[in-house]
């Protein structure tokens, strides 16, 4: 019981000590906002995401399986980066069974524009999560290293950043989700806060 709780110190903790270290343009398009987790075959799940920087983006995302494996996410969203939209692939062969994290890929690629600069951007994270029961709910955390190429108009960058983020799921609220990332910031890339809530279609998570 204690481990579980020292999670959510450290991660309370390290959100206030990284907001400090804010970016001027926060791209939402980068963040990660779900973990290991697969919904049901024939289920969908609708959510959105605020993004916090120096300013804020607003993202809204559908997601879809594919098989018992992998899952979809079309996502668009606005803000300090004006216009973006996207898609991803999770891809999950390892399931969190007993002791073992769920553990697997996601990739994905986006448009945007910000300010008078268009921008494409592709990416791949491996991820690693693992379900924990708590006394208020199922919790979810889940770890990722998102390597980011974008493009614009008169540069290039490859960025490369460590995403820390929690799922969480209430017994009262069984149709809903809520989450919260902390990006940090290892090369060319932005460090950020998000939070996010899913709705979700089925009430059962695989592997539940």
């Amino acid at each position: 019981m204690t481990t579980k709780y020292n999670y959510y110190s450290l991660l309370v903790f390290l959100c206030l000590f990284f907001a400090q270290f804010y970016p001027q343009i926060s791209s939402a398009y980068q963040t990660i906002s779900e973990s290991g987790e697969l919904i049901s075959a024939d289920n969908y799940r609708f959510g959105f995401e605020t993004q916090f920087g120096s300013g804020a983006n607003l993202t809204g995302f559908v997601d879809a399986p594919l098989n018992e494996v992998s899952q979809l996410r079309v996502l668009a969203g606005t803000g300090d980066v004006d216009f973006y939209a996207g898609v991803s692939y999770k891809w999950i062969p390892f399931p969190d069974l007993e002791k073992q994290p769920a553990v697997g890929l996601r990739v994905g690629s986006a448009i945007g524009r910000e300010t008078t600069d268009n921008f494409v951007a592709f990416s791949g994270s491996p991820l690693v999560s693992k379900k924990i029961e708590t006394p208020q709910g199922l919790a979810i955390p889940y770890l990722a290293l998102p390597i980011t190429y974008t493009s614009h108009k008169s540069k290039t960058t490859n960025a490369l950043q460590l995403a820390i983020g929690s799922e969480f799921n209430t017994p009262e609220l069984k149709k809903w989700g809520f989450g919260g990332e902390l990006g940090i910031n290892i090369k060319d890339s932005q460090s950020y806060i998000a939070f996010f809530a899913t709705i979700i279609m089925d009430e059962n998570i695989r592997g539940k």
